[in-house]
């Protein structure tokens, strides 16, 4: 304190020099084609001489360093914080993935390093995961993975109920694979990796783009049962009679996911993917529906003469429900007044709910919430109180927490 006061200095000015000089600040990287490096300007004191040759103030001419007012010497550093898992004492080390490193990808890498390093440790220490990241982005995509499979299960199955024939079913049956196997070869040189959002995309095109292939299959069909053409014929003449009208739809299809890959900013990064992906499928569903669909018409679809009772049993549904449609519709076309007024009806109650309920009120999120199988727990202690004196209160919370069902 006397040399403090002989220049006039005080104990604050010699914390706000350490904690203005001790500093290491992070200088930029350096990139390779394969590598990159992380550069420290190495601003942070290690040894009791750096850190008595540090400037704490200039009086004129003159330097004060630390060592002029102070003894600097190694000593005890006191606990300031406490790590336990599992309810013993531990030491905790964090990886923190860079930017652009795709984060199973690392997590995968330190799962492999993690035996080499246990095998260097002193004996009775343990090395374990306490928290994995990339855990939730696998379930979460394996879960995407499922809906996709399923959805492409479904596709088929309804596209039977309807058809009503095995030869019919596999046309459009055979659309699925080959438009999202050439869309994932647009994916992988647009540099797309397979995540949450492409395969949403994906699950999405897949009731897309049997569309096409469906419309080309029934109009050749038609053909074949109406018109009494030869399979070839069908599938020639069907396909030019409706092929404007399947690139319509395409450039329609193309035209309102397109635009999401020219957002900006997050939103532009999360969509981006999702509208080039879907995009990307409709074109290739389009490209399959005038080439592989009217090719599999002409070899494999064939008139049956005769039909099962499953059949039978569809045609009679089908054909009731064609007949109640058309009722409803003569009932439509006779009272035409009474459908215009129930039409400006619904739209009037339509507009009256958006006054009412405008989408401003509606709670506005980028992505919504996971249940990543996790929570936290924030224990906060009266001001000033020492560290163990909250740690006690923490192993009353993990006792309460251990005794909780489910919870590891």
């Amino acid at each position: 304190p006397e040399a403090l006061s002989a220049r006039g200095l005080t104990v604050q000015d010699v914390e706000n020099a350490i904690a203005s000089r001790n500093v290491e600040i992070p200088a930029g990287r350096i990139e390779s084609t394969r590598r990159e490096f992380s550069v420290r300007s190495l601003g942070e004191l290690k040894t009791p001489g750096e850190f008595g040759e540090m400037v704490v103030a200039s009086q004129g001419t003159q330097l004060v360093k630390l060592k002029d007012v102070a003894r600097v010497e190694l000593g005890p550093e006191d606990d300031r914080s406490i790590f336990r898992w599992r309810g013993t004492p531990s030491v905790a080390i964090g990886v923190v993935r860079q930017s652009k490193a795709n984060l199973l990808n690392v997590a995968r890498s330190i799962r492999e390093e993690l035996p080499g390093i246990q095998q260097t440790l002193p004996p009775g220490v343990k090395l374990e995961s306490a928290f994995d990241g990339s855990v939730f982005v696998t379930h979460s995509i394996d879960d995407a993975r499922l809906t996709l499979l399923i959805a492409a299960i479904l596709v088929v199955l309804i596209i039977f109920v309807f058809l009503r024939n095995v030869r019919a079913t596999i046309i459009p049956g055979l659309a699925i694979p080959a438009s999202i196997v050439a869309t994932f070869a647009i994916m992988y040189f647009l540099g797309f990796s397979i995540n949450n959002f492409t395969l949403l995309a994906l699950t999405i095109a897949i009731g897309i783009v049997v569309d096409d292939a469906i419309i080309v299959l029934e109009n050749a069909f038609r053909h074949q049962e109406e018109l009494h053409e030869t399979p070839e014929q069908a599938a020639v003449n069907g396909t030019n009679e409706i092929g404007f009208a399947v690139i319509a739809t395409t450039i329609a299809l193309v035209a309102v996911f397109s635009p999401l890959a020219f957002l900006t900013g997050t939103a532009g990064r999360l969509l981006s993917e999702f509208g080039i992906a879907v995009a990307g499928a409709v074109v290739i569903s389009g490209f399959v529906a005038l080439t592989l669909t009217p090719m599999l018409c002409a070899k494999i679809l064939k008139m049956q003469h005769q039909h099962g009772k499953v059949f039978e049993m569809f045609e009679r549904g089908f054909t009731a429900l064609a007949e109640r449609y058309g009722q409803l519709l003569r009932r439509a076309v006779d009272h035409r007044v009474a459908v215009l007024l129930g039409t400006l009806a619904v739209v009037a109650v339509s507009v009256f709910a958006f006054l009412i309920f405008p989408p401003t009120r509606l709670q506005n999120e980028l992505i919504p919430e996971d249940d990543r199988g996790f929570f936290l727990v924030v224990v906060r202690g009266p001001e000033g109180a020492s560290l163990p004196y909250t740690d006690g209160y923490v192993r009353q919370v993990e006792q309460i927490i251990g005794r909780t069902p489910d919870v590891k």
